[in-house]
């Protein structure tokens, strides 16, 4: 095993998190778990959001059906590319003249 941040193998035991064995770096001072486990939402989470929010929801009402924090969402629209959103909103547009 390595350090994440400097990659020296000069590690010391360092508690538990969570049942986890944790590790601090001897050179650099890096704390950090043998194993993560990264908590993410996957892209069809997030585009499926966003296209509520485009539709005229808001970000609480979103997390109130979807149980993702409000903020969370807002930082996902924040990150949208002005193309995935022009896109949206064309697809949108499309689907309201099919309807019609």
């Amino acid at each position: 095993m390595e350090c994440p941040n400097c990659g020296s193998h000069q590690l010391q035991r360092n508690g538990y998190r969570s049942q986890i064995q944790c590790y601090k770096c001897k050179d650099c001072g890096r704390q950090f778990l043998e194993t993560y486990k990264q908590m993410r939402y996957s892209k069809e989470v997030k585009h499926f959001c966003i296209r509520m929010y485009f539709q005229g929801m808001s970000a609480r009402s979103i997390e109130q059906v979807t149980n993702i924090h409000h903020t969370t969402i807002l930082s996902w629209l924040r990150e949208t590319d002005v193309d995935v959103l022009e896109l949206l909103c064309a697809e949108q547009h499309s689907i309201e003249k099919l309807e019609l």
